[in-house]
């Protein structure tokens, strides 16, 4: 049997597209997280990493902030929490129940971008957008070619003295450019959703 041909990992982003800035994307949420959720930031961030999977960042983020509100209000709302849980996608269902009990969250993308928001910046995030950075097709993405990625990455980046976050951040931020799409930072998501709903109802009740 003919041996598959290993796939080259050439990084597809033009040093022109580059926005350094982005260095501080994990930091800078890590922080609004923590400024809004208090004691339960880490389980917001659990919460926001398994509902993340093909999902766009604002959207992202108001269903996390909605799980987070139903169930912190779960005494005084049960129907709320239940009907949000109800109308996950099945593969998000699996890893809220997860956070929710305290248990680490399963997947290697969600895994890796909850311990990036919780301030391990050594594990890197590999979605759709960085495996297009680098001519991945995503369904090619298996946990040995997952590992070869990370690792790539993470000696780029230590070679560059960046933290290999950091410059995931950075790569995604490029692609979703050179794609013709914004890039999205959870900070500038928020102040979006701030200004469409000054009185926080999609927190609260």
């Amino acid at each position: 049997m003919a041996k598959s041909k290993r796939i080259r990992l050439r990084l597809r982003v033009k040093p022109s597209e580059i926005d350094y800035s982005a260095l501080t994307w994990y930091p800078d949420a890590t922080k609004l997280i923590q400024d809004l959720y208090g004691d339960n930031w880490r389980l917001f961030v659990d919460l926001l990493a398994s509902t993340s999977p093909r999902m766009h960042v604002k959207k992202n983020w108001r269903i996390a902030a909605n799980l987070m509100s139903a169930y912190l209000n779960r005494t005084d709302r049960p129907d709320r929490f239940g009907d949000l849980l109800q109308s996950l996608m099945p593969t998000h269902l699996i890893n809220v129940l997860r956070s929710i009990r305290g248990v680490p969250i399963h997947g290697p993308k969600v895994s890796r971008f909850a311990e990036n928001l919780k301030g391990n910046l050594d594990a890197v995030t590999i979605d759709v957008w960085i495996c297009q950075a680098y001519g991945i097709p995503h369904k090619s993405l298996t946990p040995k070619l997952y590992a070869r990625l990370e690792k790539r990455i993470q000696t780029d980046a230590y070679r560059a003295h960046a933290t290999p976050a950091g410059l995931q951040a950075v790569i995604w931020y490029a692609i979703r450019r050179a794609s013709g799409l914004r890039d999205r930072s959870f900070a500038s998501v928020y102040r979006e959703i701030f200004c469409e709903t000054p009185s926080f109802s999609f927190m609260k009740d």
